[in-house]
């Protein structure tokens, strides 16, 4: 009997031992693991807590406290809030009440930092099913939380994103819309300007012809059908197609004049404007084309007529003048050794007929001049003529006079007025300028031109005054008046012509000018 106890004592000490030897090492793995373990018997006493409770509190643990000041004691929040945890809403509580919880809404307080928790509390029941303890695990979800934080704010972001592009896409459909049929109204008003036109209206790329109107078709004597896809050369005299084609490949957007080529076989005088654009998405070149055959016409008609207006001045004025002061002084040259008292009349005749044609020949110079200038000064005059070339552009003309106004000599003042005529010309067929500013100064020195555009300009250097006509008269002109002609442009930048006279001495030739006159 007595071994038999020996056994039995034995056994229970082994078994106590290998008991001891789990406990240990469960509590060394609780120890270990890097969340808050504590479990409090059925009376609330605290019977374990692991290492990771102690630092999540951050205060001494009680073994024992009222659930009422638990919350409070601990420092547990409801998170987000500054509302202690209420006493039955504890997770304890509710495992000792035989209820399993899991809840992520509570937060321990520190005085320098905040530690959201996610709760898991289970009961423990005995054989009999009566709670024993509760087992309440609590774990740190700070990282979880910022992480959360960081996708929500990214969703936020996202979302807002998305509803401003979407946003955005409607604007763009909507103003796209209003696009499209601001570009069929606009296309429609264009056809109709087009059609309402006398001009014939080109449009083509790389010289084939894209679109049209009603007035080409009849100034070529082509149907409307027959025209679109055609080669620009098919409308072009074959000794002008390189004139033609040089202008489209250097995007030339001046006023040109060419000869053009109908369905017939005959030909036109044209004048084209050109201009270089967008269309459709596509760079197009668009020309405008006018049968100027009726200008050419009246300006051959104007040359023949002042031709024959010469010609019949000379033979009314000088030629039957001068025949009869001829026929005077022969008569007179036989009379003088005989009879010089009539010698002295022919002569006195003579004279009086030299006179007198020298009056109508004045009168024929002085109806050469320009009737700008016989209607008023220079500077009106090259007024009115810009008024009246640029008035179907948009071009703005500032038109300014410096100084008191004093006469010049005819000569000067219609050399004046042609240098300033060909460089508004010139403006007109080339700068596309948006403003053109003319000046006249008078001064006790001299007497200054300026004609000054914002336009295209031209590299100076590349032009030669011998091999353009516009340039070349300009400087005869200036030449002959003995003036200094200065012309400055440079691409882009606009042109600068300026004419420089001396005031002094002009206007002494006009004071001796004028006692000739009256001789």
């Amino acid at each position: 009997m007595a071994d038999q106890l020996q056994e039995k004592f034995s056994e229970m000490q082994d078994l106590n031992k290998a008991l001891l030897q789990s406990e240990t090492r469960l509590k060394q793995f609780l120890e270990a693991i890097p969340v808050s373990v504590s479990i409090d018997d059925s009376s609330g006493q605290l019977y374990y807590t692991n290492r990771a409770s102690q630092q999540l509190v951050n205060v001494e643990l009680l073994p024992s406290i009222e659930y009422g000041k638990i919350a409070e004691y601990y420092q547990i929040y409801l998170a987000g809030t500054d509302q202690l945890c209420p006493a039955d809403e504890l997770p304890i509580v509710y495992s000792l009440a035989g209820k399993t919880v899991h809840v992520d809404n509570l937060e321990f307080r520190h005085p320098n930092k905040t530690i959201p928790v996610e709760v898991l509390s289970t009961p423990i029941f005995d054989e009999s099913g009566k709670v024993i303890y509760a087992l309440t695990v609590c774990i740190d979800i700070t990282e979880r939380k910022k992480a959360e934080k960081i996708l929500a704010d990214y969703n936020s972001i996202l979302e807002q994103q998305v509803t401003e592009r979407t946003l955005e896409l409607q604007r763009e459909i909507a103003e796209r819309k209003q696009a499209e049929i601001a570009l069929l109204e606009s296309e429609t008003r264009f056809r109709l300007l087009a059609e309402a036109t006398f001009e014939a209206i080109a449009i083509t790329e790389q010289g084939i012809l894209l679109d049209t109107n009603q007035t080409c078709a009849e100034m070529f004597g082509y149907e409307f059908s027959e025209l679109l896809g055609m080669r620009v050369m098919n409308f072009t005299a074959p000794e002008y197609r390189e004139q033609v084609m040089q202008k489209i490949r250097s995007g030339d957007e001046g006023i040109y004049e060419t000869v053009c080529l109908r369905k017939d076989g005959s030909t036109f005088p044209a004048e084209i404007r050109a201009r270089v654009m967008s269309y459709r998405g596509r760079t197009i070149r668009m020309a405008a084309i006018q049968d100027i055959t009726s200008r050419k016409q009246a300006e051959e008609a104007t040359v023949l007529a002042e031709r024959n207006r010469l010609a019949q001045e000379i033979h009314d004025t000088l030629a039957q003048a001068f025949t009869v002061v001829i026929v005077h002084l022969d008569t007179a040259s036989r009379k003088l050794t005989t009879d010089i008292e009539v010698a002295q009349k022919l002569i006195k005749a003579g004279r009086d007929l030299a006179h007198s044609g020298l009056t109508e020949a004045r009168r024929s110079i002085k109806a050469m001049r320009s009737q700008l200038l016989e209607d008023g000064d220079i500077f009106n005059a090259l007024n009115r003529f810009a008024t009246q070339m640029f008035s179907p552009t948009n071009t703005h003309i500032v038109c300014q006079l410096i100084g008191e106004i004093y006469p010049l000599s005819p000569d000067v003042e219609n050399n004046l007025l042609r240098i300033g005529q060909e460089a508004l010309t010139n403006a007109f067929k080339y700068a596309q300028a948006g403003e053109i500013q003319i000046e006249l100064a008078y001064q006790e020195s001299q007497c200054s031109l300026r004609i000054k555009d914002d336009g295209r300009g031209f590299d100076i250097a590349s032009v030669s005054v011998i091999n353009n006509f516009g340039l070349l008269v300009m400087s005869e002109r200036a030449e002959r008046i003995g003036a200094k002609l200065t012309i400055q442009s440079s691409p882009g930048q606009g042109t600068e012509v300026i004419v420089l006279v001396n005031g002094r001495r002009h206007e002494e030739i006009a004071r001796k000018q004028g006692e000739i006159n009256d001789l």
